[in-house]
């Protein structure tokens, strides 16, 4: 007798079958997919730390009181509002549309150091414990030079915590005269170094300013890198 069809049994092993390859091409697609979501939010998360970096560094008056203090065991952070990066242009709204809210940027300033250092945090449990662990030290704060020709002036630099690296940025307040100084941090990084060249037209009876910044990067405790810097201006005559 000729058969026609499929037995119940061969009807449930195709359908076990299909079911096991659905699984398979199902789990080969949205892993890839999960993996670019993840990098997606990770690089837009970095973006909204930096808008609220900016927006805590141009209003850091603000900022002076609101940051860890040493004598203080839970020192209350800087929330800053997502609303307010969006209005005040620092971030386009696409960027955060879809933010979740139970988390905030949080601006911890260090006033020991001119350091804001801003995380991305759980609202709940905001707090700038641990923004102490890594600190740069400066000494002696120099804050003006009298030159002739070439002039080199060093500072000790401190650190508190590991870095990864540490380097230096002279910003001539004048545009004019961005060649005539310049800095560098030593291979063990216990002290900076800022030279100045003389320049034939540099008025014998004028003052210009520059700020030293020194950046130093570490790892936080979630293995992300953090920068904080340690800025000062120079007053120089000639």
């Amino acid at each position: 007798m000729k058969k026609n069809g499929f037995t119940l049994v061969e009807l449930l092993a195709i359908i076990l079958l299909l079911s096991v390859l659905i699984t398979l091409v199902i789990s080969n697609i949205s892993a890839p997919l999960d993996s670019s979501n993840s990098t997606i939010s990770d690089s837009r998360i970095n973006v909204l730390l930096g808008a609220a970096k900016n927006y805590a560094e141009d209003n850091i008056n603000n900022y002076a009181q609101c940051t860890f203090n040493k004598n203080l065991q839970d020192p209350t952070p800087c929330i800053i509002n997502i609303r307010t990066l969006v209005n005040e242009g620092y971030i386009d709204e696409e960027e955060v549309l879809d933010f979740d809210s139970s988390y905030v940027p949080i601006a911890c300033y260090n006033p020991d150091n001119t350091t804001i250092t801003v995380f991305y945090k759980e609202r709940m449990n905001a707090n700038c414990i641990g923004t102490e662990a890594h600190r740069i030290y400066l000494d002696p704060q120099i804050t003006s030079v009298y030159y002739q020709d070439e002039t080199t002036i060093t500072s000790n630099i401190s650190l508190t915590g590991t870095f990864n690296s540490l380097i230096c940025e002279v910003s001539p307040d004048n545009a004019f005269w961005v060649n005539w100084a310049t800095c560098s941090i030593s291979s063990d990084h216990k002290m900076l170094n800022v030279q100045f060249f003389g320049q034939e037209n540099f008025p014998y009876t004028s003052s210009q300013s520059i700020t030293i910044r020194v950046v130093g990067e570490y790892k936080d405790e979630q293995n992300n890198n953090q920068n904080i810097t340690k800025n000062f201006r120079l007053v120089v005559f000639k």
